[in-house]
């Protein structure tokens, strides 16, 4: 058996998604740089126009991962731009096997090569890659040509004072696979007693379509596997596709780096002996169309990263760039102006996500194919510096998956650990927006914190998922396995980090008086994101702030008596100095409830405080909601939340159906009796999801994959407990604009304003962004709906009058309005020819009760009406009051009215006829209506006393005039009892 401790045995594993005759790249690339014959390096830069430079290293971090590169011998001097603190081992490209003999065809200079000679001065262990890629069976089959190559390769490690070999055996039929397996052994324990701490390595088809290789027994002997994760598409591909898929890049063709590692993994390799290799070249392929994955109409041309980077100003620009979703890998889809090409090479961005997975997988590091393919450009070492060193970070915000990637089910066998631990944080998480495992047989486990002994957060499977979680630190632990059947779509989670405690603030927007039915609007802000949005309006009824259960909302700060909205069942309840007290400590199941509508549309939050204390060792107090029958024994279908006082205190989450409650979830918690806490619980009747947060810090949560969706009440339940509770909320989800109903029983506000500066509305909103920091926010709202009090309105400047002896001022007064909500804020006055007309002045505001107004243009003999109107705090009006009028004449003397002499009128009011008495003799009797039209006229015989029929007029007020006198008297006219 190889001994492992100072040796390794690199084994590349080339698991290409291609058939058995297809060329791995190594092979073709090999013949083709051999047809060129023996060249020196000048010749080699000259292909490449390789040039020195000097970068910026970032020497502060250590590479703690395999970094294998092979430096193939058309390389030239690209060694010159390696960064050789980020890679650990240079394997020099090839001893090339003559089958029949063992001996070389050639080593390309190994025992001269300066790329090795650097390589060792800079501290880079040294390999010799091994290539044989045909005439399998004539080696193995003789033992001369095995021990020939057996020895010299161990004469030149020990010559160049290298460190192993890199066995790159390809196409090696399933027939030879016994030979093949003795073969290594006996090369991997010769070499590692010539040579001690040397490492010995070997290469094989990317997909072992024989199958040929025997990891599992190689395993024993081998100390480093390396999957070579490229050629999945490979240049005579009959569809264009990436070379290093991360994931499938089509449902068609499920070849990929991820499947790849999985193979290996569960084939027998173990993860410390497993590095993947990846490619710093890809294809380009002319394609029948532009169709992502179209069929290639001729073999592709490679393109090495160097390549597309030399040529960004062309077709393979940023901007015409694409990215694949599905497989995460680039691509450019182009017009050389004859033919449709695709093209499909690594970037950073998807070199960095395949090192994410090495991370994810625990696997001993990566391969390069081939150094020098990105000469000149510094990114892909820059990711290597990030990703492979100890200075590695998860990113917050990356997305983490199965090995099915984002689109793609999981594979059978899946066996991995995962610590999430991102730097400079004080809370990690992750949050999982899908979720879909085999029930039972495949399943997630997470801890809390660096590895597997930490303490267990939830274990889950089918489709209960973890939702949002969060470690109480800033390490978390993910163990997935799954088995060899049936795969389903597997998991996706953001990576959560608790980088701030900055609480988002939330602004609420309403009118300083609302009269109706009105919006609400809010505006929520985070650094961080906005993760849950939920609010409360709350009325003011003269006495107390309360809330209108129908609409889902809750209110009670127990400063009166206990409110008629609770019924209590069992227990002692009062209200005690500010709080509600449940003082029976000899009750297993204390109850009281009150009524809140609860339902699918929407999400909750409850939220309240409690001291729980006693005189027994087991304590316990909590809060039911989404009860649908209260008054039952454990409120028949609901959830509760239970604090439990004991020796080990925890909190509790447990679910009752019909009646009969289960424990879901149990934390142990610090629960300290006599102490008061603010307790929040949310609820989504969507997922099923219930968080705890105690003073405002993430407890613990449970998900319900059969959520209940309606409930009519919560409830307060205490067991052996003296318990006091307050501030008893309810809030629920809401948008960035809520509509606010007003005005009587079933409005979310039922009361007005009891005055103008005591508002009878508030609004309270409720916000936590992504890391669970929170905020709670208020304002007030002045609500009013009814307007002011009618006024009377009088002609003149006190008692009303009829006759105003001027064409030129008119005096009005009123009666003072009343508004007791938002009190009387002005009021307007008009004066028209009719009532509520202000075609003589038009409305005009007024401070006081009366006006005088001058300057006017009457018309002698025309009536004149004041109206008024008054204007609330809120902007509501009364409605218009107006006079009975006053008619303008000319002025005369009080000598001139007198000499008119007086009228008497009666019966007043009359229905049929009317008697006038005056005292002077009447030649003319007018009628006029209130308008002032002349509707009735009458010539009299110089009588004093006069009779008149008034059945031909309407009902209402007249003025009766004698002769031509200003002077005038009214009258009603009404209905005949």
């Amino acid at each position: 058996m190889c001994k492992t401790a100072f040796l390794f045995i690199l084994f590349c594993v080339f698991f290409l998604g291609l058939s058995a005759q297809n060329l791995s790249v190594h092979q073709l690339q090999n013949e083709y740089y051999s047809s060129f014959g023996e060249k020196n390096a000048s010749y080699w830069d000259s292909l490449t126009n390789h040039k020195k430079t000097d970068f910026n290293q970032d020497k502060s971090c250590n590479l703690n991962k395999v970094v294998f590169g092979w430096n193939p011998y058309w390389a030239g001097t690209a060694y010159e731009n390696y960064q050789w603190d980020l890679l650990s081992d240079l394997c020099h490209f090839s001893y090339e096997v003559v089958a029949s003999t063992g001996a070389a065809t050639s080593t390309h200079s190994f025992l001269t090569d300066p790329a090795v000679t650097t390589a060792l001065a800079n501290g880079t262990k040294v390999h010799l890659c091994v290539t044989l890629f045909s005439s399998h069976a004539t080696f193995f089959a003789s033992s001369t040509a095995k021990q020939t190559l057996i020895s010299n390769l161990i004469s030149l490690i020990q010559q160049r004072g290298a460190h192993g070999v890199n066995i790159d055996f390809e196409g090696v039929p399933s027939a030879q696979s016994a030979n093949l397996t003795a073969f290594l052994i006996d090369l991997c324990n010769q070499m590692h007693v010539a040579v001690p701490g040397s490492i010995v390595s070997v290469c094989l088809p990317a997909v072992d379509w024989g199958p040929s290789w025997d990891v599992a027994t190689l395993n024993n002997y081998i100390d480093l596997f390396l999957i070579m994760g490229y050629d999945y598409y490979w240049s005579t591909s009959a569809n264009a596709g990436p070379t290093s898929p991360t994931y499938s890049f089509t449902s068609g063709y499920t070849r990929n780096i991820s499947r790849s590692m999985t193979y290996y993994l569960n084939a027998g390799v173990s993860n410390n002996k497993l590095a993947l290799g990846l490619p710093y070249y890809g294809f380009d392929y002319p394609t029948s169309s532009s169709t992502l994955n179209a069929t290639t109409t001729a073999a592709g041309s490679s393109r090495t990263y160097k390549t597309i980077r030399d040529n960004t100003s062309g077709y393979y620009s940023q901007a015409s760039k694409q990215w694949s979703a599905t497989s995460w890998v680039p691509y450019w889809i182009y017009n050389n102006g004859t033919t449709w090409r695709q093209c499909y090479v690594d970037d950073e961005n998807s070199f960095r996500k395949k090192l994410d997975m090495v991370q994810q997988q625990g696997i001993a590091g990566i391969g390069i194919w081939a150094m020098g393919y990105d000469d000149g450009y510094s990114e892909l070492w820059d990711a290597i510096n990030d990703k492979l060193t100890d200075c590695y970070a998860f990113a917050c915000g990356d997305s983490l998956f199965d090995m099915g990637g984002p689109a793609w089910s999981y594979f059978d066998n899946e066996r991995y650990t995962y610590t999430i631990a991102p730097q400079g944080i004080s809370t990690v998480g992750l949050d999982f927006s899908s979720f879909n495992l085999e029930a039972n047989y495949d399943s997630l486990w997470l801890y809390d914190g660096a590895d597997i002994t930490s303490p267990l957060i939830g274990a889950y499977t089918g489709t209960n998922s973890p939702g949002s979680v969060f470690a109480t630190g800033d390490k978390m632990t993910l163990r997935f396995k799954s088995d060899g059947l049936t795969s389903t779509t597997g998991f996706k989670a953001n990576i959560l980090c608790q980088t701030d405690n900055v609480p988002p603030t939330s602004l609420i927007t309403t009118n300083n008086w609302e009269t109706q039915d009105f919006t609400a609007g809010f505006t929520d802000e985070d650094n961080s994101g906005v993760a849950g949005r939920y609010f409360q309006i709350l009325d003011y009824d003269g006495n107390e702030w309360r809330a209108n259960g129908t609409h889902g909302f809750f209110n009670d700060n127990f400063q009166l008596a206990l409110h008629s909205d609770w019924t209590s069942v069992t227990g002692t309840w009062s209200i005690s100095s500010g709080h509600l007290l449940q003082t029976d400590e000899t009750n297993t199941n204390t109850n009281i409830y009150a009524g809140v509508n609860q339902d699918a549309q929407y999400d909750y939050i409850y939220h309240w405080q409690m001291n729980t204390g006693g005189a027994g060792t087991n304590l316990r107090a909590g809060f039911h909601f989404f009860c649908d029958r209260p008054d039952s024994t454990n409120r028949y279908n609901s959830y509760f939340i239970w604090f439990r006082y004991a020796a080990t205190p925890y909190i509790e989450i447990y679910k009752v159906v019909n009646n009969t409650f289960s424990q879901v979830k149990a934390s142990t918690f610090p629960l300290v009796a006599n102490q008061w806490y603010d307790i929040k619980t949310s609820y989504s009747p969507a997922t099923g999801l219930i968080e705890i947060y105690v003073d405002d810090q993430f407890i613990t949560s449970w998900i319900d994959p059969s959520p209940f969706q309606n409930g009519v009440a919560i409830s307060l339940r205490t067991g052996n407990s003296s318990t006091s509770f307050d501030d008893v909320k309810v809030y629920r989800s809401r948008t960035a604009t809520e509509n606010v109903s007003i005005g009587g029983s079933s409005a979310m506000v039922r009361y007005q304003n009891p005055s103008p500066v005591i508002p009878s509305c508030r609004i309270k909103s409720l916000v936590y962004d992504i890391y669970r920091n929170s905020v709670i926010t208020g304002s007030d709202v002045n609500v009013d709906w009814t307007p002011p009090s009618d006024m009377i309105v009088l002609d003149g400047v006190g008692a009303d009058i009829d006759t105003s002896y001027s064409l030129t001022e008119l005096d009005g007064n009123w009666t003072a309005s009343v508004d007791v909500n938002s009190g009387l804020l002005q009021y307007y006055y008009s004066i028209g020819t009719t009532p509520g007309d202000d075609d003589v002045i038009a409305w005009t505001t007024s401070a006081g009760v009366s006006s005088h107004q001058t300057g006017l243009t009457l018309t002698d003999g025309q009536i004149y009406y004041f109206s008024v109107r008054a204007e609330n705090g809120a902007g509501l009006f009364s409605a218009d009051s107006s006079s009975d009028g006053q008619i303008a004449w000319y002025p005369v003397s009080a000598e001139e009215l007198h000499a008119e002499g007086k009228m008497t009128v009666f019966p007043n009011p009359a229905s049929q006829q009317v008697t006038l008495f005056s005292g002077c003799e009447m030649q003319k009797i007018t009628f006029l209506d209130i308008n002032g039209k002349i509707v009735k006229q009458l010539q009299g015989k110089n009588q004093r006393i006069m009779t008149i029929n008034i059945e031909d007029l309407s009902d209402g007020q007249y003025l009766i005039f004698i002769n031509e006198s200003k002077e005038f008297y009214r009258i009603i006219k009404q209905k005949k009892q």
